[in-house]
């Protein structure tokens, strides 16, 4: 029942489905000029304009209606003097007396506005200037058209009030004004219009009340209302109309239950209700009150009680939608009665119980071979889905299941379902495996099942939907890779795969066969390689996140291309480097998130022209001046601890002041990083994935000579750096010689083993940086060894065990960062005992024990006064806030519980913390799924 844009929609319920064909509303006009040219037949050859006064009067009135109108398209070319008027464009006259009785512009591209002088048309039938854009108001002389019968204005800009004058208009049968921006309301006079059978008004801006005086006009058929702003209450003489085939008083403001009376009406075929705020029950006598009744649409009101058992005795009836209201109870199982049921929407109500038999109603809707639309979402149904429902009628094109308590698995079958296009089953408990006959659904266009329990992996054949522009599998379980099939949906602009065990690389072919991509997430996998090159050609992409993987390598230079990337999230992989200079090329983005990397080098100062609103930097190793405007000005969006290498920037920050030395480190760490590379060179290595098992003790014996680097305010100790390559191998137990290391950087690389336990006689050391390796074992409980231990870095290895209570005994800890290991049990207690530190970052362990002692700790992290960064979350810390984190430091900046299992309230004086710039309690969605 669908029609073309371009027709009058007549009603404007819920969806255009329910509006009229022209056919429906312009017949009459149809038969009454069939009429007029029989009895009446238009002149079939051309003459003078006629002396008579009527004649001239219908010229002059044509000639004025043409100067108010503004004709682009020349549609009124024809209107000059070389030609009788009863031969223009449009006009149609009786033949005798050559008087215009038609006017019929319609879908002309015409503009200005209607001229008055269109009162002077006197034996005018009918007016359709429809679908065009005439602005301005009716005019008042419409009202002298005292034969016209038809007036349709509909699909225009006219303003103003509907003229109160048109009720002088006695013949007039049929009145369409919809699709313009007219406002007040219905005049009281039009109560005189007897003869009226069709009022159609809808997507105006009228208002007020529908006078009881409107529903006395018996004659009426069709009244079109809908998409305005009237309020009150259903008139109860609504009943009266009992001709009426079709009310349509749809997204309105109506209120209170509906009168009784609207049961009489006996011959309609239409009632649309929906979008206002009704309420009430439906009676039980609905099918021998309404036996015609072939579309019902009461959806968005409020609406309460149980689906009446007399609807499947309507038999008439091809459309159900009684969504988004407050029904409860089971579904009638004997709706599969209504053969002629194209649409049945029940969703967002509260039906079903949860049980198991929730859905047995399914098996008999199978009879219903006409069902296109079949919308059951965001209710109570439980149990599982009947197997039958994969012989649903062919003619299915909309399956909607989502935000129920659905188990089991998907039907095997379902790729019977030939014509689905739109398949939603989202948040529910379904599991198994998605059956692979999926793929045989060749016309699919949106599959959501997303937050359910699915396992195995993601069906190869869903490659053979090239329609697919949607496929939403967040927060499953599913295993294995990313089908490089993918890459066959050439129409894919969705695709959600966040939150799940997917491992192995990111597939190039899903950037060289998507290219409409728009939105792409791949968070919280297991993700592992590089960012393909291949992103690069993704010229619609919007949003990309790939956070929480194990993706490695450098920013492709190729993302640059990605003009019109507004969200970019990277936050948690192991991605090193610099930021490319390509990045540049990202003119439009707003959120950059970049946190918990290894990238390396300074932050680059075109970042500060970008319109971002979010820029996360923190926990890499940028080092230098921070820069000086846009998003670094706006402490509330910008985010850079754990970078203790800037310098600079506003002094919100509270960075130190950059020294000639900061500014032109990025310089030393390259020529550091070739003599390293000389180094190895001169002992008969490379630097590309070398085990070092041999080469380090070497590298040890010359570091005196070729690798001391001197700091103005390290005197005498030695520096060894090499983070952000691609080094291998164990570090050999003779490191524990280097009796001088003051800083030992060897992060971001490719070691494994554990750390020797000689690294720990390293008495001069004041920085251990071994992040981002595959590093395992525990750390020793004897770590007091290391006495002017500032900072210790362990994050993103294979580290367990427990902390050991030793490390409150390196008074001169500044930054403990262990996150993303493998720790368990519960954190020293005594950890207040280091009142110079400034960070611990112990997240994404498996900390905590679940007993009510998880957090105390945090009673005596009040001690540490210094304290800017805390951030426990992604751990098993359980059970209620301790009060006494309202006395944490007032410096505190970071503060991160996320994705952890405390309970209890948040505790009173938490104001205290007036400096947090991020406080999460719960892991954030905002660059996540689902729409």
């Amino acid at each position: 029942m669908d029609v073309d844009a371009a027709t009058l929609p007549l009603f404007y319920p819920i969806n255009k489905s329910h509006s009229f064909t022209p056919s429906d509303h312009k017949r009459d006009m149809v038969v009454f000029l069939i009429t007029t040219m029989i009895f009446l037949p238009v002149a079939t050859c051309a003459g003078t304009v006629s002396s008579s006064s009527g004649n001239e009067t219908d010229h002059l009135a044509l000639l004025a209606i043409k100067s108010a109108i503004k004709d682009p398209l020349g549609a009124l070319t024809s209107w000059n003097h070389s030609l009788h008027h009863c031969y223009w464009k449009g006009v149609m006259c009786r033949n005798r007396l050559r008087r215009v009785v038609a006017l019929n512009l319609s879908s002309s591209g015409l503009g200005g506005t209607i001229s008055p002088y269109i009162g002077n048309l006197s034996i005018l039938r009918s007016i359709d200037l429809s679908n065009n854009a005439l602005g301005g108001p009716i005019p008042t002389e419409i009202g002298l058209l005292s034969r016209v019968s038809l007036i349709y204005l509909y699909k225009n800009l006219l303003i103003g009030e509907i003229p109160s004058s048109i009720s002088n208009c006695l013949h007039l049968q049929y009145l369409s004004l919809g699709e313009n921006s007219l406002v007040g309301g219905i005049p009281l006079e039009f109560s005189s219009l007897s003869m009226l059978k069709g009022l159609y008004i809808p997507v105006n801006n009228l208002s007020g009340p529908i006078f009881s005086t409107i529903f006395n006009l018996t004659s009426l058929e069709d009244l079109s209302a809908s998409s305005n702003a009237f309020m009150g209450s259903v008139p109860d003489n609504i009943g009266q109309m009992k001709n009426l085939v079709r009310l349509g008083l749809g997204e309105n403001l109506f209120t209170g239950m509906l009168p009784f009376s609207i049961y009489n009406l006996s011959s309609i075929h239409m009632l649309s209700l929906g979008f206002n705020q009704l309420h009430g029950t439906l009676p039980t006598y609905m099918a021998s009150a309404l036996p015609h009744l072939e579309i019902l649409e009461l959806a968005a009101n409020h609406f309460t009680g149980s689906l009446p058992i007399s609807l499947s005795n309507i038999s008439s009836l091809t459309e159900i939608d009684l969504s988004d209201n407050k029904f409860t109870g089971r579904v009638p199982w004997n709706l599969g009665n209504l053969k002629h049921l194209q649409i049945l929407q029940i969703g967002n109500n509260s039906l079903g119980t949860g049980g198991a038999n929730d859905l047995n109603f399914l098996k008999f809707l199978v009879n219903c071979t006409n069902l296109e639309v079949l919308g059951l979402a965001l209710n109570n149904f439980g149990g599982v889905l009947p197997n039958g429902i994969a012989n649903f009628t062919a003619t299915l094109n909309r399956l909607e299941l989502f935000d129920n308590l659905i188990s089991g698995r998907i039907p095997v079958g379902i790729g019977r379902l030939a014509n689905l296009r739109r398949l939603s089953m989202q948040n529910n408990k379904l599991s198994g495996t998605i059956p692979s006959d999926i793929g045989k659904l060749q016309k699919l266009e949106f599959i959501a099942f997303a937050g359910n329990m699915f396992t195995g992996i993601i069906p190869r054949s869903l490659g053979n939907i090239t329609k697919l522009s949607t496929l939403s599998l967040e927060g499953n379980y599913f295993q294995g890779d990313i089908p490089s099939s993918l890459g066959n949906c050439q129409n894919l602009n969705y695709l959600a795969l966040n939150q799940n065990n997917l491992r192995g690389a990111i597939p190039k072919d899903l950037f060289e066969g998507s290219p409409h991509l728009v939105k792409l997430w791949l968070d919280d996998n297991r993700l592992e390689g590089p960012l393909p090159l291949e992103v690069g050609q993704q010229k619609n992409l919007v949003l990309l996140g790939v956070r929480n993987n194990k993706l490695s390598g450098e920013i492709p230079s190729a993302i640059g291309g990605c003009s019109s990337l507004l969200y970019l999230d990277m936050e948690g992989n192991m991605f090193h480097r610099h930021i490319p200079a390509s990045l540049g090329g990202l003119k439009s983005i707003q959120e950059l998130d970049l946190s918990h990397n290894n990238f390396s080098g300074p932050i680059p100062t075109y970042l500060s022209k970008f319109p971002l609103t979010y820029l996360n930097l923190s926990y890499n190793h940028f080092e230098g001046e921070v820069p000086v405007g846009g998003v670094f000005v706006n402490t509330s969006a910008l985010f850079l601890v754990g970078n203790p290498e800037l310098c600079g920037g506003i002094l919100a920050l509270h960075l130190p002041r950059c020294t000639r030395e900061d500014v032109t480190k990025a310089k030393i760490s390259f020529k550091l990083r070739l003599i390293i590379s000389c180094a190895c060179v001169l002992v008969g290595v490379t630097i590309d994935r070398i085990n070092l098992k041999d080469a380090f003790a070497e590298l040890l014996k010359v570091q005196n000579d070729l690798i001391q680097f001197q700091e103005p305010y390290i005197f005498g100790r030695t520096i060894y750096r090499v983070t952000s390559n691609a080094f291998a191998g164990i570090i050999p137990d003779t490191i524990g010689r280097m009796e001088n290391l003051a800083r030992l950087a060897l992060g971001v690389n490719l070691f494994a083993g554990m750390v020797p336990a000689s690294s720990y006689n390293l008495s001069s050391i004041t920085l251990l940086s071994l992040s981002y390796n595959q590093f395992h074992g525990s750390l020793p409980t004897y770590t007091s060894t290391l006495p002017y231990l500032q900072d210790i870095l362990l994050a993103s290895n294979h580290c367990t065990g427990s902390l050991p209570v030793s490390l409150s005994n390196i008074s001169s800890l500044t930054a403990i960062r262990l996150s993303r290991n493998k720790f368990t049990g519960n954190v020293p207690w005594n950890l207040g005992h280091l009142k110079q530190l400034q960070v611990l970052d112990i997240n994404a362990n498996s900390l905590g024990s679940g007993d009510a002692n998880d957090l105390s700790f945090l009673s005596s992290l009040v001690n540490c006064t210094t304290l800017k960064v805390l951030d426990l979350s992604d751990n098993y810390f359980r059970r209620v806030w301790p009060n006494a984190i309202v006395n944490l430091s007032t410096k505190l900046m970071t503060f991160d519980l996320g994705n952890d299992l405390i309970s209890g309230t948040i505790p009173a004086g938490m104001s205290r913390l007036s400096n947090p710039v991020l406080l999460r309690l719960k892991e954030p969605t905002i660059r996540n799924s689902s729409q």
